[in-house]
């Protein structure tokens, strides 16, 4: 069945109010009140819990454990072990550490070659100096180098039990760092050199010699003379090929140009040792000796000359599983062969970041496995093939030089692939035979769940092992298997714990349910839903039972909280807190508050006689009043809140704030108290308006409420309603609210203005609870907000309004001396009908009859008013006549060197000789000045000039500088300082002088320099050091040249004037503020970008934002400010003078033909650090 509404069951608990007096309340009205009667729903009865019902106890969360849990799910909070376990025949991946994926590939195809697994084994630390001094000292100690690392690596990732190991003591050990991820070419080049390096101490021929013998070739640098045809070599050994896949579809053409010959003529020729001169002549490569395992390098990774970076090759390269190298030997074919036996991956477009993965052919079976880290995946077939994720692309190419080739049969395409590995041809199937006759096909993939240990001592010893190295593999397996069987019994148990949890949960659901005779208790619905969500295991985090929050002021349950209430039986409340302990108990029916019912009572009643009074009010105020009808004054205010005023009287411990306060109650409830006001604000903004609408003068328009207004709208708090005992007299509603007021320490608004100010009222505020967090879950239930709901909402937004926590009745049309307020537009007449309604709740309030008299103290001190406005009047009417230049701000004096003073003699103009003086006041002082003429304020108190002056006593500002004359100083003649000396006093005299013949300009005092210097600087220092400040980036072409003056159109737009960066600078310093009138909108510039940056940021960040705007990448970016190019990717913007709403002009090069460089661009800024500082370069 469905849930009953909430809604509903509000309206049926407190339906007796409308027909039963406050002094009337019988028991049975209480048992209503507190829902005791409802019918009680079952665990399992109602689809979601009934939130009104104290009596529901469906849908609380006893549903998880009706069912039968499964295995999985008892032991979902413990984590398998067995996932780590090593499948049988399987081999084992390598954890990545951050970065170290290129790590990973390398040690698996290093790892799977077995001559050279056999001679890391075979490795004697006794004859490596560091090794036998680690064990001299202390055996424990093993292993101290990187070839000791890396025999315990091997062992364990050939004889370990887990899935994958972790290679942190390797890579420790050669000191990289895990989360930076570097060029695996050069980590295998280098790892091989230091491994041969640290190979040369062993006295045994298979492992001194195991690098060269396996990897190690020869050829030779062969100069050829086209004269004499004699030919000089100079042989070199490789351990790698490195060949070039730039414009090439093949490893045949990479291995072809690789070998190609390359002549030697003009400037390059060559100084033939036979002929004794320089000749003409040829140079390349010849193959002398190729390696058992041939690793072929593929140069992905090239440096970009023209962009100044690395970038990867994403081109497809075929190469063949059968590899004939005879050709290039001078051998018969056939003679020397090779197949493929590894291909090494890096996904990715970027040459700084990616994922390393290798395939490789085991050497025992000849099957392909994929080894991606942790993973380690067995590829179908004995063929090599690449999965379609190995080649995925992250940018696809405009071009096409994505798309792979067709391959003929036995090759393979790829566009990733960055190292071959091939491996000479010793069989018929090019299957390796095990190193000797001990050893099983099991070597690489044995059998671990169940073996014996001495069975796996015996395989390790038929490979060479070491005891010590025994040992290490034996006690890290015997901790897996310690740590899996800890594991396993964490599941059990909790297993077995959750079983009895249910029981127990189960038993409780069972017991909660209350028979019609049975006593009860009632319990927090929130508590009791989480109870029933976690249970009673050890892992429980319900925490103690809590009803606090349902608690009235007598130590009983609010009816008004019921509802987070719920009634369980006596039984199940027993059990509950001998599990839990908290509190209080709350058993029916001594908890039942029949005090608070009573009030309850009371203000529902009063709310609904206010709710038709009010309606009564707003029909009365819809018609005009003429001038011969009597009425009552009410200030319009009061007309708005009058409600509220009512309810507050009701409510004896509100105060300014609107809330139950105690005197050492707490900062957070202060805070909700604020944020309740706020809302209790913006819920009245209607109803303000529609009673503005009022006035004589004009037609009611009453404004609807929304429907979404209405839900954001604040419902009276639970906590505002009244807790205490208010008698009622003579059954009266009318006297019972009158009396309330008396009784709740209230008097009426003429009495209350002599008594202390509201909010300090002496009498005791009576404790009460938070109750944020029942609210917070009430907006959780399940049921939606019903219709009628939102309309108990409406109706209780009736009752707040923002002025009604410090305004008294009436207070807004009385004076502060009790008499009636001479401003008429913060009152209006009402009909008598309305004021006799408002004498039935303030029965003391002072009248205020049509003919009443306003305040003439008021009058008076508003006549005094008016004559000091006068008198500043004519004042600055004389002041205007005798200075009207200067208000106007027109005929100033001009100190511009340029400008010279001309007059006619003899019909020639000539130059005027002789001084022009002139005095400084200070821009502060003629502002005043101008709002005082234009009667906007107070007349200025005198002219100060002091702030123009330094802490020398010389002038701060530069008159004859433009940025500091339009902000800080005006320039006046000698008849306007002689008039203003006559109006106000001055505290300084600052004069200036100029020759009307050369243009020089002296000052009186002069201007320091020192003081001058140092505000520059700290302009500059203040206009270099913004955040979140706006720029302007405009798109150019190259051959256009555009100041960037020209570089925002605004033909459209008088108001709108564009800066260069000196200007900008000069208009945003403290000391200039141009008066050109400016438009105030925040105006984006036409066929510009807007970006918003700091001065920290850097130029390649800045580049990086425009390149999202403009889609032109940040190399190909050319940018200039004021015909100065922008340069160094690490400069920030402030460094370059980029001010706020500078303009900046981006030319941009052809686009590059790879977007994914884009990536690699970013990357570069930051210097590579490579393998400096680690164990590869360190030991040689």
């Amino acid at each position: 069945m469905g849930p009953m509404r909430k809604d509903v069951l509000d309206k049926a608990a407190w339906a007796w109010v409308d027909s039963t007096e406050p002094d009337s309340v019988l028991p049975e009205h209480v048992l209503t009140a507190y829902r005791i009667q409802l019918p009680e729903c079952r665990p399992g009865t109602c689809r979601r819990n009934c939130r009104g019902s104290p009596r529901c106890l469906s849908g609380l969360g006893e549903q998880r454990w009706n069912t039968e849990p499964s295995d999985e799910s008892n032991s979902s909070y413990v984590d398998d072990p067995n996932i780590d376990r090593r499948d049988s025949g399987s081999f084992i991946g390598l954890k990545n550490l951050g970065a170290t994926c290129y790590v990973n590939s390398l040690l698996q195809l290093w790892f799977h070659n077995l001559e050279f697994r056999k001679a890391i084994y075979e490795w004697d630390p006794l004859e490596d100096p560091a090794e036998r001094e680690a064990l001299e000292e202390d055996e424990s100690k093993f292993p101290v180098t990187h070839v000791g690392h890396l025999q315990v690596l091997f062992a364990n990732l050939q004889f370990s039990v887990r899935r994958y190991i972790d290679p942190s003591d390797f890579v420790h050990s050669l000191g990289l760092d895990t989360n930076q991820q570097q060029d695996a070419q050069e980590f295998s080049k280098l790892f091989i050199s230091m491994l041969e390096d640290c190979l040369t101490s062993q006295t045994k021929p298979s492992v001194h010699d195991m690098i060269s013998k396996n990897f190690r070739g020869e050829y030779q640098y062969v100069t050829k003379c086209s004269k004499c045809h004699t030919e000089s070599t100079r042989p070199s050994n490789f351990y790698e090929l490195d060949l070039s896949i730039q414009g090439h579809k093949t490893l045949g053409d990479s291995l072809a140009e690789f070998l190609h010959e390359e002549k030697l003529e003009g400037a390059n020729r060559y100084h033939c040792a036979v002929c004794g001169d320089k000749q003409d002549a040829t140079r390349c490569i010849r193959l002398k000796s190729l390696p058992p395992v041939l690793h072929l390098q593929l140069l992905r990774f090239v440096y970009d000359r023209s962009k100044g970076h690395k970038k990867k090759l994403n081109s497809f390269i075929q190469f063949p599983e059968v590899l004939d190298m005879s050709e290039f030997l001078g051998l018969a074919p056939g003679s020397k062969v090779y197949n493929v036996s590894a291909v090494l991956v890096h996904m990715g477009s970027s040459a700084y970041s990616g994922h390393y993965v290798a395939h490789i052919r085991d050497s025992v079976t000849g099957n392909w496995h994929k080894y991606n880290d942790e993973s380690v995946e067995n590829l179908e077939g004995k063929r090599l093939t690449l999965t379609s994720e190995d080649e995925a692309s992250e940018v696809s190419s405009s071009k096409g030089k994505g798309r792979p080739q067709k391959c003929a049969k036995g090759f393979v395409s790829s566009k990733n692939a960055y190292m071959l590995v091939y491996t000479l041809a010793t069989g018929k199937d090019d299957v390796n035979t095990p190193l000797n006759n001990q050893t099983s096909p099991k070597v690489n993939g044995v059998e671990r769940h169940g073996i014996k240990s001495s069975a796996l001592e015996n395989e390790m010893n038929a490979w060479g092992l070491a005891k010590r190295l025994i040992d290490r593999v034996n006690e890290q397996n015997h901790k897996f298997e310690e740590w899996t069987t800890e594991e396993n019994d964490k599941r059990e148990t909790y297993k077995v714990q959750t079983q009895i949890n249910r029981s127990e949960m189960l038993l409780l659901s069972g017991r909660l349910c209350v028979d019609s005779s049975e006593e009860f208790d009632f319990i927090s619905t929130d508590w009791l839903s989480k109870c029933l969500h976690e249970g009673f295991g050890d892992d429980s985090r319900v925490g103690p039972i809590n009803n606090s929050n349902a608690l009235c002021p007598h130590g009983r349950v609010d009816p008004s909280r019921i509802t987070s209430m719920k009634a369980i039986s006596v039984g199940a409340a027993d059990t509950l807190y001998k599990n839990f302990g908290g509190g209080p108990r709350l058993q029916y029916p001594q908890v039942l508050c029949h005090d608070c019912v009573v009030n309850k009572c009371t203000e529902l009643r009063l709310k609904n006689k206010i709710t038709s009074d009010g309606k009564e009010i707003s029909n009365l105020l819809k018609y005009r009043m003429d001038e011969t009808d009597p009425g009552y004054w009410v200030g319009k205010n009061t007309l708005k809140s009058w409600k509220s005023i009512v309810l507050r009287k009701l409510r004896p411990s509100s105060n300014a704030d609107g809330a139950w306060k105690e005197e050492s109650e707490s900062k957070e409830e202060n805070d909700k108290t604020e944020n309740d006001q706020k809302e209790v604000k913006d819920q009245n903004s209607s109803e303000d308006e529609a009673l503005e609408g009022t006035d004589e003068s004009k037609p009611q328009n009453s404004r609807k409420r929304t429907k979404q207004q209405s839900r954001d709208s604040t419902r009276t708090p639970p906590h505002k309603r009244i807790h205490q005992d208010l008698p009622s007299q003579n059954g009266s509603l009318q006297e019972n609210a009158v009396s309330s007021s008396h009784h709740n320490g209230f008097e009426d608004s003429s009495e209350k203005r002599k008594a202390a100010p509201v909010g300090k009222a002496t009498m005791r505020v009576l404790p009460f609870t938070k109750y944020s967090s029942e609210a917070e879950s009430d907006c959780k239930e399940d049921n939606p907000t019903s219709a009628e709901e939102i309309k108990e909402e409406k109706k209780e937004e009736e009752f707040a309004d923002e002025g009604s926590h410090t305004l008294g009745f009436n207070d807004d049309a009385i004076c502060d001396h009790g008499e009636l307020n001479i401003d008429e537009s913060s009152r209006r007449l009402v009909p008598p009908q309305i004021w006799a309604i408002f004498l039935s709740y303030f029965p003391h309030a002072k009248e205020f009859p049509r003919s009443s008299h306003v305040c003439c103290i008021c009058q008076e001190k508003e006549h005094e008013g008016q004559v000091v406005k006068d008198t500043h009047r004519r004042v600055a009417q004389q002041q205007k006549e005798r200075l009207n230049d200067m208000y106007l701000n027109k005929n100033r004096p001009n100190l511009d060197p340029a400008s010279r003073k001309t007059r006619a003699i003899n019909g020639t103009i000539q130059p005027v000789e002789g001084t022009e003086d002139f005095y400084i006041v200070s821009q502060e002082f003629v502002d005043r000045w101008r709002n005082f003429i234009g009667r906007r304020s107070e007349p200025p108190l005198g002219l100060l000039n002091e702030p123009l002056l330094c802490q020398h006593m010389r002038l701060l500002y530069n008159p004859a500088s433009l940025e500091d004359s339009l902000k800080r100083l005006v320039l006046v003649w000698p008849s306007e300082w002689e008039a203003l000396q006559s109006f106000y006093s001055v505290d300084h005299q600052l004069s200036g002088s100029r020759d009307l013949l050369t243009g020089d300009v002296t000052f009186s005092p002069v201007v320091c320099e020192e003081c001058q210097e140092s505000r520059r600087e700290a302009q500059q220092a203040a206009l270099c050091t913004y955040k979140r400040a706006k720029i302007f980036v405009r798109r150019v072409a190259d051959e256009t040249k555009v100041d960037s003056t020209q570089a925002m159109d605004t033909s459209g737009d008088p108001e709108f004037q564009v800066q260069s960066s000196a200007q900008t600078a000069a208009a945003l310093s403290p000391s200039s503020d141009y008066s050109i009138r400016r438009s105030a909108r925040s105006r984006k510039p036409r066929g510009d970008k807007e970006l918003t940056v700091s001065s920290e940021q850097t130029l390649l960040e800045l580049k990086v934002e425009i390149y999202k705007h403009f889609q032109v990448a940040p190399y190909d970016q050319h940018l200039t400010l004021d015909n100065r190019p922008l340069e160094g990717p690490e400069n920030t913007l402030g460094s370059l003078n980029v001010y706020p709403r500078s303009v900046l002009l981006l030319r941009a090069d052809e686009p590059s033909e790879d977007a994914s460089i884009m990536d690699d661009y970013i990357k570069s800024s930051a210097p590579e650090e490579g393998f400096k500082g680690t164990g590869l370069l360190s030991s040689r």
